[in-house]
């Protein structure tokens, strides 16, 4: 389900970071990206059911080279939650991130693309922090990049840049191989061809980073690989499915974030195995299983809003209305908020109706119509007034597209869909009209 791109920006964009007072400040202050120290601070609301530390110890304590999937449905806040991890391990570990979607090509992902992306964002974070690393490793590395980069990026370069040759300047190389790699898709084709009978030669480039940048910082490097959650469910497959002993190969600690609708196949229990057993983060609960208001999620999804904006910026039905339009996906919860923003603004409002809240939960009921096979409603409407599922065809890929969201309370897991869908259901009548 698409949802407007939260802005990767600075403070400066907002006049502060308390909760804004207009509409304007507000509808930005509901899509900035948190990556930002200050921001971080001013707007993170604690969520009591993280796994975080969980994951922190499992970092902290483990003397081998851990790998973590840490699975959660899409748009749920694990990012956020990884945002709080970096912070709370920048001064214990040397963090690598890089994400996916930002990075790479989501549509065009390949389990090498992971290994290659990750020996360059470590080469990267070591040349930014002005790691140490010897005249013997970095000629090793220049050389192996050379080798593995192709024909057709060494034609592209040349033509800006005189060539690539043995002595070419190793910071340079790591951009030029990176930047080539995202946007040229015959740049990834033919690296690829390069990269599939050297693979374990990219697992020995990883070790010799890692260990390196362990010796000179005295700090273990942990990798953490976001994003992978949200990319198509096949390309998903594609790189775990057969990879994911490859993919655990490095000697550093690695973090994959893994969809939840992948734990409800065979072959994600095999990657599980492989690699290890996904920590959840749970759905954020707005009604309980008996369908009655979950006060502590709708406390948090408040909190969560009431930190970026003022409550005086909603009519109160329209606030009230607002926290049944998500079951707790946050990505949606803060689709509605901004897209209500824009359209009280452009009627010259300068509060959020209900009206306005309504019009943008319903364009989240269309982007469903237009994604659900008809032979998956008679499942949703089941799961709609039973809570339970069966774990047939259409389930994971429910789960996938957050038609049907997974929640766990102290009776165990049981299933909800998302609001959105229910009016579809309402339409073919399979559920009564309230």
């Amino acid at each position: 389900m698409s949802t407007p791109k939260k802005a990767k920006v600075t403070p400066n964009i907002l006049k502060s970071i308390e909760p804004a007072n207009n509409l304007a400040e507000a509808f930005n202050a509901v899509l900035i990206d948190l990556e930002d120290r200050s921001i971080f601070d001013a707007y993170y609301v604690n969520r009591p059911d993280s796994p975080i530390e969980e994951i922190k110890n499992r970092i902290i304590l483990s003397q081998t080279p851990v790998k973590i999937l840490f699975a959660g449905q899409s748009k749920s806040g694990k990012t956020t939650e990884l945002l709080r991890l970096r912070k709370e391990l920048e001064d214990k570990c040397f963090i690598v991130y890089y994400s996916v979607y930002r990075d790479m090509e989501p549509a065009d992902l390949k389990y090498q693309d992971l290994l290659l992306l990750s020996a360059i964002k470590l080469s990267e974070e070591a040349i930014q922090r002005k790691i140490k690393i010897d005249k013997d490793v970095t000629k090793l590395l220049t050389d192996w990049f050379v080798q593995i980069s192709g024909e057709v990026f060494e034609t592209k370069t040349k033509k800006k840049e005189k060539g690539l040759g043995l002595g070419v300047n190793f910071e340079f190389l790591v951009a030029k191989l990176e930047l080539g790699f995202k946007t040229s898709a015959e740049v990834r084709t033919e690296i690829r061809k390069k990269l599939e009978p050297k693979v374990g030669e990219i697992v020995e480039k990883i070790d010799i980073l890692s260990e390196t940048i362990k010796s000179e910082t005295k700090k273990d490097p942990l990798l953490i690989i976001d994003d992978l959650e949200k990319v198509d469910l096949e390309v998903a497959k594609d790189i775990f499915y057969g990879h994911a002993q490859t993919l655990g190969k490095p000697n550093i600690k690695t973090i994959f974030l893994f969809s939840k609708s992948m734990t409800y196949t065979n072959e994600g229990r095999l990657v599980a195995s492989q690699l290890s057993d996904p920590i959840h983060l749970p759905n954020i609960m707005t009604t309980d299983r008996e369908g009655r208001p979950h006060d502590k999620g709708l406390g948090l999804l408040r909190q969560i809003i009431l930190t970026r904006m003022d409550k005086e910026l909603f009519e109160s039905d329209a606030f009230d209305y607002l926290f049944k339009t998500s079951n707790g996906v946050l990505s949606d919860l803060f689709s509605v908020v901004a897209g209500a923003c824009i359209t009280a603004i452009s009627k010259g409002e300068s509060k959020i109706t209900w009206d306005d809240v309504d019009m943008h939960f319903k364009l989240l009921t269309d982007q469903f119509r237009r994604v659900i096979r008809e032979e998956c409603y008679p499942t949703l409407a089941q799961i709609h007034k039973e809570k339970e599922a069966k774990n047939d065809e259409h389930l994971s890929k429910m789960l996938h597209i957050l038609a049907v969201l997974e929640y766990r309370d102290e009776k165990g897991i049981y299933y909800d869909i998302h609001p959105a869908v229910v009016p579809l259901l309402q339409e073919k009548k399979l559920i009564h009209s309230l």
